[in-house]
């Protein structure tokens, strides 16, 4: 009887938690819908229009909008998190004003009696949801993924650690242009921080996107922001069978063998950005590069970009942009630079029988770049967007690469 009695006082027990859960979690979500209203009322009298709300992140709320003053629509990051000081707003916005690259995010923040927002350029997606709704080849997530490098390769030479690197802040469009975004977490390298020491061990299990070192809140460098980049490569060719803690192998064997070097318990273990830059794994993007120094010296112009052909060097002049010198493959300064970074990053010499680990490999495509800091750099340091405009004369022009393999 007395049996019978307990078991019916943890039935009761159970079913009033859960109700009371239920209701918690009914009356969390009908706040959040009112706030969302007083905040779209608010914008309207900042003379915003086409207010859409899109996503509830880290500290804030991201609305669409668009300004009466201008056209174009933007993206609206509302601080709405009690919890979340003057100085942590301040901070982000530093992050933001100091950083200039095209795959990091820009934005001017405002205020008014209410809230502070954050103005930021307009992307339709984020990665989480582009994976999901789109087809995308294994190349074009290999662009993804240099985009990515790109950006943190720019942040590791500026001494900053994004912390914060997973696949919702990744602003992408249809173009396959990425944004990182969401610099709430970023640190200077010499003045860490540790965001994470109040989460018990139960909640930092679930951070799949962070770091052991940053979610143990210990030292970490730049190297933390590689093992993101790792859960963003499982993600980006596992999105289907996105489970962690299984970790189906992903299909293309080189991916799946990078993906578990950046996973490397030991940061030490880790590739760097600049060697994943200058492996052989994103040799496809240069493909239509070839050994221009034999062709005769000539000048191509046009109406918004000029190409002055002089011995080895390529030098490419486009309007309102600068002056961009490209040193051919053969150029006396082009291998040495090379070999030296090679060894520098521990990146062994382009083997075909050991393509699985093109990742860990030097690139065959080598060519330098200067622009007008007068620094030689491989042309894997070249961002996305300025390789595309700037070697559009390897692609364009065939007849020079006809000429060329004529002569030799």
């Amino acid at each position: 009887m007395n049996e019978i009695i307990l078991i019916t006082l943890l039935i009761q027990i159970y079913c009033t938690s859960n109700s009371y859960h239920a209701i918690s979690k009914e009356n969390k979500e009908e706040r959040k819908q009112v706030q969302i209203k007083e905040i779209v009322t608010i914008l309207y009298e900042e003379y915003y229009i086409d207010i859409k709300f899109i996503i509830e992140g880290g500290y804030g709320k991201i609305f669409w909008a668009r300004h009466l003053s201008h056209p174009n629509f933007v993206a609206l990051k509302v601080y709405t998190d009690e919890f979340f000081s003057f100085n942590d707003i301040m901070k982000e916005i530093s992050f933001l004003e100091k950083l200039n690259h095209p795959n990091i995010i820009s934005g001017k923040l405002f205020c008014n009696n209410y809230f502070y927002y954050l103005e930021m350029d307009f992307y339709e997606f984020d990665l989480f949801r582009y994976v999901r709704a789109f087809f995308l080849s294994i190349n074009d997530k290999k662009m993804i993924l240099k985009q990515v490098l790109d950006a943190l390769f720019y942040l590791k030479s500026n001494n900053v650690i994004h912390n914060d690197l997973k696949n919702n802040n990744i602003l992408i469009d249809k173009k396959l242009n990425i944004k990182i975004c969401d610099f709430g977490f970023a640190c200077k390298k010499e003045n860490l921080i540790f965001p994470l020491k109040k989460f018990s061990l139960s909640i930092l299990e679930k951070f799949e996107f962070y770091s052991p070192e940053f979610k143990k809140s210990i030292e970490y460098d730049e190297k933390s922001d590689i093992y993101s980049f790792g859960t963003l490569v499982y993600f980006i060719f596992n999105e289907i069978n996105y489970k962690f803690e299984t970790y189906k192998p992903i299909t293309d064997t080189e991916s799946h063998n990078m993906f578990l070097k950046c996973k490397e318990l030991d940061p030490k273990n880790r590739p760097s950005a600049d060697s994943l830059l200058l492996s052989g794994y994103f040799d496809f993007l240069y493909e239509e590069m070839f050994c221009f120094g034999k062709l005769k010296d000539f000048i191509i112009e046009t109406g918004f970009c000029s190409i002055i052909k002089h011995d080895k060097t390529l030098g490419i002049n486009i309007k309102n942009k600068a002056t961009v010198d490209v040193y051919c493959c053969c150029h006396i300064l082009t291998s040495p630079l090379y070999i030296s970074m090679s060894k520098e990053l521990n990146l062994k010499e382009n083997c075909r029988s050991a393509n699985n680990n093109s990742f860990s490999q030097i690139t065959t495509k080598r060519f330098l770049y200067v622009e007008s800091d007068g620094i030689f750099k491989p042309i894997q340091f070249m961002p996305q967007l300025d390789r595309i405009e700037y070697l559009d004369f390897f692609y364009r022009n065939k007849k020079y690469q006809a000429e060329c393999e004529i002569s030799n």
